[in-house]
């Protein structure tokens, strides 16, 4: 089963898959974290949820160093290649362990393009794990019919609670309080 959290970028869907992850302390992935220096937003870390592990993932160009090794820019950021070998070991060492369910934050514009983490969320759909994904909602249903997703249920994210939707029938909202 697939599970999507949807809703607009600062919706709040990365905290919720934290929150949700640390409710129980069952299965492990990666959510994205905002880096900031000073109140200077300078890009977004990757936090292993199951060992607390993190790496720097996307930076603004400006703020690269002679370490940072760019795997590619998309956008205004640019993308370490350490982090994304990073997060595929992290998928390889969860689906090898059976371990689920599988957290991953997020899927975006990016991964439409079989961009960044588009081969990680492959794998686990095709492992047949649980997996939970955050997905903008700008790119919902391009994602669906992309990764040929079939059985999912969607959470959307709003400020106040949430929405469940049972598969694709808008008929079937139900509001629930966080």
């Amino acid at each position: 089963m697939v599970f999507i959290v949807t809703g607009e970028i600062n919706s709040g869907k990365s905290t919720f898959m934290e929150n949700l992850y640390n409710s129980n302390k069952e299965g492990g992935g990666i959510i994205t974290r905002k880096k900031f220096c000073y109140g200077t937003f300078l890009g977004y870390d990757l936090y292993r949820l199951d060992n607390q592990t993190k790496v720097e993932f996307a930076l603004y160009p400006k703020f690269i160093d002679d370490k940072w090794e760019e795997v590619c820019r998309f956008g205004p950021f640019s993308f370490s290649k350490k982090a994304l070998i990073f997060f595929d070991s992290c998928i390889h060492d969860l689906i090898n362990r059976k371990v689920q369910p599988v957290f991953i934050d997020e899927a975006g514009p990016a991964e439409l393009e079989g961009k960044l983490f588009f081969m990680g969320i492959k794998k686990v759909l095709h492992s047949g794990l649980t997996l939970y994904i955050t997905v903008r909602s700008s790119c919902l249903e391009k994602m669906i019919s992309v990764l040929s997703i079939k059985d999912f249920q969607i959470l959307k994210i709003e400020k106040g609670g949430f929405y469940e939707i049972k598969g694709y029938d808008p008929r079937s909202i139900r509001r629930k309080e966080r």
